[in-house]
């Protein structure tokens, strides 16, 4: 079976303020070819740990 993986993942430093609430820290976006590859990217160890820090 294919290893399922992002097409595309992008990590960033917010840089702006938000006047509705400053919490985020990091922006996270990616492309995925499909539902199947999403879940798989939102249910490995190192995602998990990091939506939990």
């Amino acid at each position: 079976m294919p290893r399922r993986t992002a097409r595309r993942l992008e990590l960033a430093r917010k840089r702006k303020s938000d006047r509705l609430g400053n919490e985020i820290d990091v922006i996270v976006c990616g492309e995925f070819e499909d539902e199947v590859e999403l879940e798989a990217y939102k249910a490995h160890e190192l995602y998990q740990e990091s939506i939990r820090q």
